[in-house]
């Protein structure tokens, strides 16, 4: 037993030495490239969340053509729309906990920066810095906004799956949705900009730091 922890004292000290020899600019590096295996739910999120609308749509013009005479029918497919916008509202909190992790993770990288000795690479890493709050901000709006969205689409197919349906509610409903979508497209492009803005000056930060790093 004695020889197992002596053999785990040794790895534990030459790991402890190759952290103490690693640069600040690699270390900086490993945090932001974490901070995107982290996201990664992002990518698979939105695909599902963009699967989940395409359906709804299908459904909601379905209900839109049916007649009273069909009320059954109706109702089962309000019923249905009701549970994806459930559903939605689950990929949401998923993909948000993934840009949540990404964003810690890469802020822990801050606590390098002054280590860094060359002042421009410096200024780039607070670049970096600044450009992922700037992006972080952005998704929190755009966020909040889709869990807007969800609100009024639910309250939409409860109108559709009343027999007494109110058509001028169903209008001002059907106004609200599309006025909150288009809020979320003007936020969406938003964010893919800073998105964008992110990653080149990540790049640039890795070039001035000289790592070997291959870009796509």
């Amino acid at each position: 037993m004695k020889k197992i922890v002596g053999l785990l004292s040794v790895v534990s000290l030459g790991a402890m030495l190759a952290a103490c020899s690693t640069d600040p600019e690699q270390t900086v590096y490993d945090h932001f490239e974490a901070a995107v295996e982290e996201e990664s739910v992002f990518a698979e999120q939105q695909s599902l969340l963009q699967e989940a609308e395409q359906q709804e749509q299908g459904w909601y013009e379905e209900v839109i053509e049916l007649g009273m005479d069909e009320y059954d029918s109706i109702v089962s497919l309000t019923d249905q729309l009701l549970e994806s916008v459930e559903t939605r509202r689950e990929l949401l909190e998923e993909e948000k906990k993934g840009i949540e992790a990404g964003y810690e993770e890469a802020s822990k990288a801050e606590a390098e920066f002054e280590s860094i000795d060359n002042e421009e690479t410096r200024n780039l890493a607070n670049d970096v810095q600044e450009a992922m709050d700037n992006r972080y901000e952005s998704y929190t709006t755009l966020n909040g906004l889709y869990a807007e969205s969800l609100d009024l689409d639910e309250q939409l197919y409860q109108l559709l799956g009343q027999e007494d349906l109110d058509v001028s509610e169903l209008e001002d409903q059907i106004e609200q949705v599309n006025s909150k979508y288009q809020e979320i497209t003007d936020a969406t492009e938003q964010f893919n900009s800073l998105t964008d803005t992110y990653n080149q000056t990540k790049r640039t930060f890795y070039e001035s730091a000289d790592l070997d790093v291959t870009f796509n």
